[in-house]
């Protein structure tokens, strides 16, 4: 039996982060696992840095948004029978919980353990020494790059009226972030029933699959990344002070008028790594052109 290749997976703690982590453990060898604390700044600093109004608006977005707990909930109504402790018990010894993934130690631990591959899901922004450590750094985007990058993206593609936008990216990491090579697109499927929290599981269920297509497909032929997209300069670049209360106004209104009844689809995978594709598919079904 072939031995697995090895692997650092960058993310963070949250239900479906964990049954990432079981996923990928299934078909390569987990060397160890980052996972970077939430990084939050304290209130004068926020006000010192944005001013008083936008501190204002950004507080009243967290207090009003209670999405990460609906959206943990929508995963475990669809895996009941996953066993997230079980997952956190077998790994402990190799969890490492940080406030900085880009810290001596993590650096030295990624050097002198040189995986194949460094998996990102959720995870924090790595240094290029990190992403160098590895053959390949991968990682899941939540939006579809160069359209839409940065932090929120869909929360703004939803905040845009953009739905049709909603998918997500994998993509090789580099020095940019979320700019590296595309490796492939996954679009949801969007039905009239769905709100923000089951699309944004749908998203990231793609996404898992992707991780591991691909590493099964890169460990038996090798991706040639010549054929891969490159990425043009992003259409729209968020960070993570874009989001406030105004979009949480807007993203309800859009689910309570269901206006996600104009964007129904099927799901849909572009494998830019399997075979050269004709981009221009992935533009008609976002109606970017005709």
């Amino acid at each position: 039996m072939k031995q697995k290749s090895s692997v650092v997976i960058l993310t963070k703690n949250r239900p479906y982060h964990w049954y990432f982590i079981s996923e990928l453990s299934e078909i390569l060898d987990i060397k160890f696992i980052i996972i970077e604390k939430n990084k939050r700044s304290s209130f004068f600093k926020k006000l010192k840095k944005h001013g008083l109004g936008w501190t204002f608006l950004k507080i009243l977005s967290k207090i009003s948004n209670n999405s990460s707990k609906k959206i943990d909930l929508e995963f475990s109504k669809k895996f009941k029978d996953f066993d997230e402790n079980k997952i956190k018990k077998k790994y402990e010894e190799i969890t490492i919980i940080t406030d900085d993934i880009n810290s001596n130690n993590i650096k030295n631990k990624l050097n002198s353990t040189e995986p194949k591959y460094l998996c990102s899901l959720g995870g924090g922004i790595i240094d290029n020494s990190g992403i160098s450590s590895s053959s390949l750094a991968v990682n899941y985007h939540s939006g579809i790059s160069p359209f839409y990058n940065g932090a929120d993206s869909p929360d703004k593609v939803i905040e845009s009226r953009n739905l049709n936008f909603f998918g997500g990216t994998l993509m090789v990491m580099t020095e940019e972030i979320d700019g590296g090579p595309i490796l492939a697109h996954f679009l949801p499927e969007i039905d009239e029933k769905d709100n923000f929290e089951s699309l944004y599981i749908k998203n990231i269920l793609g996404g898992i699959f992707l991780f591991r297509d691909f590493i099964l497909f890169n460990e038996k032929e090798n991706t040639n990344l010549r054929l891969l997209q490159k990425q043009k300069k992003s259409l729209h670049y968020y960070l993570g002070y874009d989001k406030t209360i105004f979009t949480d106004l807007v993203m309800n209104y859009f689910f309570k008028k269901k206006l996600v009844k104009k964007f129904i689809r099927n799901e849909k995978y572009f494998k830019y790594y399997e075979k050269k594709l004709d981009f221009n598919e992935l533009l008609k079904i976002l109606n970017v052109i005709s």
